[in-house]
C-alpha cells in the first residue's frame, strides 16, 4: 500500500519491480471474487 502512495517515477527502479508483484495481489482478488459470484 506504501508503494500505491509513492509514484514510481519519483522513486528508483526498483518501485517498478514492487509494482509486478502488486497484479499478483490483484489476480488475488479476482480469483477471491470469482468464488464470491458463485456462492451468489
Amino acid at each position: 500500500v506504501t508503494v500505491k502512495i509513492l509514484p514510481p517515477d519519483a522513486k528508483l527502479p526498483d518501485e517498478i519491480t514492487i509494482i509486478e508483484p502488486k497484479e499478483e495481489v490483484k489476480d488475488e482478488g479476482d480469483k477471491g471474487e470469482g468464488p464470491k459470484e458463485s456462492v451468489q
